[in-house]
């Protein structure tokens, strides 16, 4: 990760620091029998590869503006990215359609 985030000058993005408490973080919500959770903890403790990086939204919009720009990746990897899968319908390669955002 230090690759991607020291070249971005990504300044509140971690993998190992403790950001969990600032309060600019990226929050991450899920709706369980019609109650909104807070869910931010469980994912970054997760230990799966989505999981233990913390941000902030301005952060995350640099990130995925230089991905997208093929700044990261070559330009055939994130057309594959932006390819609907058909096993998981709204889901690409780490990418998920949400029409709710």
């Amino acid at each position: 990760m230090v690759d991607v985030i020291n070249p971005l000058q990504l300044r509140r993005t971690s993998i190992d620091e403790d950001l969990r408490g600032a309060s600019e973080m990226v929050r991450n919500y899920i709706t369980l029998r019609g109650e909104r959770l807070d869910v931010t903890q469980a994912e970054v403790d997760m230990g799966a590869p989505f999981g233990g990086a913390v941000s902030t939204m301005s952060d995350v919009n640099t990130f995925f503006g230089a991905l997208f720009r093929g700044d990261l990746v070559s330009d055939a990897s994130v057309n594959e990215m932006k390819k609907i899968g058909s096993s998981f319908p709204d889901y690409g390669l780490g990418i998920r359609r949400d029409e709710r955002s």
